[in-house]
């Protein structure tokens, strides 16, 4: 078990990952007690990637040994397996974009540092293989990310994201690699069961209507760029060894494989989709972690530091830029509780406050039509208009045009201070 988590309930059995490798983690980044984040990971613009630097070489191996870290608890944490996948590719050749994402990942787990596997007693008969891919989501090198889940049941047994190793040419080209990957995994599952006396069946779900056609028929067709090892899948789904069914991609649990998600109740709306929940606190009985120093680490991969404070009304909150200068933004908040309800509702959320105005900056003197206005409205007197109206008609007569323009006179007299019209 190598010091990970597994107790039996009422329910079933419960299945989390040793507590003392996160903390670890972000002692080594020196993010303890820092301001954590709804999501593991945000994919970087085009900007900082052109902007990227490596890092230097004292800083390379510190930031090797925390990805490797988190690439070890991401075999337990499937809400930030993309995220490790990530910052792991550039083990090699480290960069400061590398590095912040690293980063943000020790933020992430500051707020997210407990998640629990939760396999409750049932019944199955069938395996279940989820399957999505991100085409040509990195911005470095446009390769495809594939990602996946295995389900017996409501139990999640297995999870990936890899990247792929050919470039695809197209998305759905880069969705059949994926639900080959998932195949393989699927296939592989069955025949471990088979060997325990247990035969099931396997069903393969994909969001891609591409793939569904390429598997449905023999051949490449149109297509000239698949690899050929990989058409034996058209084989498989002609002999009904697997059932490909097609899922909406909004609705695809192996979406959180496969890219940074937008925002935090998406991550937690699939993680509940995989019977696995966020728990505060700490296991009983887990293993302690040492009190060593880890300040030489920290001072290695130190970087800048990504959130600005600003003074409102006596109190610090953070700052966002908006168009050219800083102001003030709220702090983050639990996700269950609406804000009303919090009881530090003054130290969470800034209120707004009217500007004050300079006096003598202040124009108050009426301009000349105001001070017309008020005289005429006064004294009552009567202001005359006149303009003169032409109206132009033109008549078809057998193909001819006639045009005929009338001058008209009106005068209007405006009685200032009645409020009436009379037209003479």
């Amino acid at each position: 078990m190598l010091n990970r988590i597994a107790r039996w309930t009422a329910e079933g059995l419960e299945y989390e990952a040793d507590p003392r490798q996160s903390e670890q983690l972000i002692r080594d980044l020196g993010m303890t007690g820092s301001r954590s984040v709804g999501t593991p990971g945000v994919k970087a613009t085009s900007e900082q990637i052109a902007a990227d630097k490596d890092l230097s070489i004292e800083r390379q191996r510190p930031y090797r040994g925390v990805a490797a870290r988190g690439n070890y608890l991401a075999a337990d944490r499937p809400d930030m397996q993309h995220a490790a996948k990530e910052v792991c590719r550039w083990m090699s050749t480290p960069t400061e974009v590398a590095l912040v994402a690293l980063k943000r990942v020790g933020r992430y787990l500051e707020g997210h540092a407990r998640l629990v596997y939760k396999y409750v007693f049932q019944s199955a008969s069938k395996i279940d293989c989820y399957s999505d891919t991100d085409w040509a989501g990195c911005l470095r090198t446009r390769r495809s990310t594939s990602g996946g889940c295995l389900m017996l049941g409501k139990h999640l047994i297995k999870s990936w994201s890899t990247t792929q190793g050919p470039i695809s040419l197209s998305s759905g080209e880069a969705e059949f690699y994926g639900v080959v990957k998932a195949s393989s995994v699927a296939l592989g599952y069955q025949a471990m069961m088979e060997d325990l006396g247990q035969k099931m069946e396997v069903r393969v779900w994909t969001d891609s209507t591409a793939t569904m056609g390429i598997c449905g028929r023999r051949g490449l067709g149109k297509l000239r760029h698949i690899d050929t090892q990989c058409l034996w899948i058209q084989q498989k789904v002609r002999n009904k060894a697997f059932e490909l069914r097609k899922i909406r991609g909004e609705l695809n649990p192996a979406d959180l494989f496969t890219k940074h998600l937008p925002g935090e109740e998406k991550v937690k709306s699939l993680v509940k989709l995989l019977e696995c929940e966020f728990r505060g606190g700490r296991a009983a009985g887990a293993p302690k972690l040492r009190d060593a120093e880890a300040a030489p680490t920290q001072e290695l991969l130190e970087v800048e530091a990504e959130e600005y404070f600003i003074e409102h009304e006596g109190k610090e909150f953070p700052a966002v830029e908006y168009e050219g200068e800083f102001v003030v933004e709220a702090y983050l908040h639990k996700h269950d509780t609406l804000p009303h309800l919090h009881g530090d509702l003054e130290k969470r959320f800034p209120k707004a406050v009217a500007q004050v105005e300079d006096p003598e900056t202040e124009d108050v003197s009426p301009c000349s039509f105001e001070q017309r206005g008020e005289r005429l409205g006064k004294e009552g007197c009567v202001v005359k208009a006149d303009c003169v109206v032409e109206t132009t008609t033109t008549a078809h007569d057998y193909g001819h045009d006639h045009t005929t323009t009338t001058r008209h006179d009106a005068r209007g007299v405006v009685e200032a201070g009645r409020g009436k019209l009379r037209e003479n």
